[in-house]
């Protein structure tokens, strides 16, 4: 699959709307970060509650930084992991190139900030049920795009999420096909020189 700058967080973190008729080889399958037992159905729920936020009365670009500063770096979007969080600026700078975000610096975001209310369930479904509601109750309720709170679960989700990604380093990816639906279980073997790495560091800053 071919990558470049512009898309490479796209491409090494895309979790959803794949289409596995569409990928011709294996290996082609193992370069893509799904969730483990991920089904090749981008409207399934997986258990996660479609729900919309009310956007009005904030800053879009304090929304932004907010949810980036709460997510967590996903999959092989630990090799682009910053700890450093997002301002009100370079949020704004963000929006004036799109409002749709799939990935940040390797975050895990899958928001649109177009209208005056945030669809969640991309969002909830990689960082936690109703993770995108306490970032912005906690946005509405101190005015802090990174406050204590939110500093507290980016912490908290990145570290569980390098212990998920470590503890499958060695497994290789492959799909299984039971009926019409296939699912896809996520390895990093093939990756692992590099990702080990990168999680290792992404662990080191957070402690530090």
């Amino acid at each position: 699959m071919a990558r470049n700058s512009r898309n490479a967080d796209f491409l090494l973190g895309l979790t959803t709307s794949i289409k596995y008729a569409n990928l011709s080889t294996e290996s082609e399958l193992s370069e893509i970060p799904l969730p483990r037992g991920f089904l090749g159905k981008s409207h399934l729920t997986g258990g996660i509650t479609m729900s919309k936020i009310a956007l009005a009365g904030l800053n879009k670009a304090d929304v932004l930084a907010a949810l980036y500063n709460a997510s967590k770096p996903q999959g092989m979007g630990f090799v682009h992991y910053e700890p450093k969080p997002m301002s009100r600026e370079e949020a704004e700078g963000l929006l004036k190139q799109t409002t749709y975000f799939d990935y940040l610096k390797g975050r895990v975001m899958k928001v649109n900030l177009a209208g005056d209310e945030l669809d969640t369930w991309g969002y909830d479904r990689d960082n936690g049920q109703g993770a995108a509601e306490r970032a912005i109750a906690e946005l509405r309720s101190t005015g802090d795009a990174n406050s204590s709170t939110i500093q507290a679960a980016h912490h908290t989700n990145t570290m569980e999420a390098a212990e998920d990604v470590k503890a499958h380093l060695n497994e290789e990816s492959h799909v299984e096909k039971g009926g019409r639906v296939a699912t896809f279980h996520l390895g990093f073997s093939d990756v692992a020189d590099k990702l080990g790495p990168a999680v290792d560091e992404a662990v080191r800053k957070r402690r530090a």
